[in-house]
């Protein structure tokens, strides 16, 4: 072997040239020199996709994930209050047939439990207030399966089924435990109202002109709603003030509500008013009221 620096001839087992000291290397040694190098002068590698960062980078795609799914739910759930809202507007003017198509639509569209079962529930009292107890049933039934146990909700919707079943027992013993856990609530003091004045008569063995006329000023202090204004009116007729009856439901549009012009009308025929009796119980015939027997033939005798 020959030093490749001075050419001086070196012994095999020597390391470095006796003559200029130059460093000898075998074959093995210069591939472990130059795959060192080759390592050296490589870029450097990319971090491993270890379980750690996967589940990091996991965690911000599910992060972001959670907040556009919340952006869409909460978008969603405002849209269903809003079309709830303006079916409330619907049946106060009235127009129960709008009202109830409104409701359902915002019943479906409803992202949250808590709007839901309101949605529910309001579609069920509009269907109540357009004679269709079969579907306010359903539609309490199945705002029911989405309340908690034992909760306000609970309570209310119970006693609304009962009611609808003819049990009037549990009605009564629901509607009193909803209103010890919600005493202020517009909407349990305004059922109890129409309870208590045993309209659709489910409930003659708990009538009490008193109680409903109580529940129903309750109720009026807690909403300005047309409905809430009728009920109070109506219970006003029942307790015989027939002047604050009067007072009240003339403030409603009885086109839009022809069974008023019938309480108005029955106000004045006690009152003795025949002239305002037969101008409100025929303004409740034209708007599209139907005039019980007793009020065609007093018509019909003035």
């Amino acid at each position: 072997m020959f030093c490749k620096k001075c050419g001086t001839k070196i012994d095999g087992i020597k390391k470095f040239c006796t003559n200029c000291g130059n460093v000898i290397l075998n074959d093995k040694e210069k591939e472990t020199i130059a795959h060192v190098k080759t390592i050296n002068h490589s870029p450097l590698p990319k971090e491993p996709w270890t379980t750690k960062r996967a589940l990091k980078v996991l965690g911000i795609v599910a992060v972001v994930g959670i907040i556009i799914f919340y952006k869409i739910q909460n978008a969603a759930d405002t849209t269903a209050i809003d079309k709830n809202n303006t079916a409330l507007n619907s049946l106060d003017s009235g127009n129960h047939t709008q009202a109830i198509a409104q409701l359902q639509d915002a019943s479906s569209n409803a992202a949250t439990n808590d709007t839901k079962i309101n949605t529910l529930k309001n579609l069920a009292y509009a269907y109540e207030s357009d004679g269709k107890n079969d579907e306010a049933l359903s539609s309490f039934q199945e705002a029911l399966k989405l309340v908690d146990q034992n909760s306000f909700d609970h309570y209310l919707i119970s006693a609304e089924i009962a009611l609808l079943q003819k049990n009037s027992n549990s009605a009564y013993v629901n509607f009193k435990k909803a209103l010890g856990i919600k005493p202020d609530d517009y909407q349990v003091n305004n059922s109890l109202a129409l309870f208590y004045m045993n309209l659709d008569g489910y409930s003659a063995e708990y009538e009490d002109y008193s109680k409903a006329l109580t529940c129903a000023l309750k109720a009026s202090s807690l909403s300005d709603s047309v409905v809430a204004k009728i009920n109070l009116g109506v219970a006003y007729f029942y307790n015989k003030n027939y002047d604050q009856s009067i007072a009240v439901l003339s403030l409603v549009n009885i086109t839009q509500h022809p069974d008023v012009g019938f309480y108005l009308g029955y106000d004045y025929v006690i009152k003795g008013d025949t002239s305002n009796a037969k101008s409100y119980f025929q303004q409740a015939i034209n708007a599209g009221g139907v005039a019980p027997q007793e009020v065609t033939n007093y018509l019909n005798s003035n």
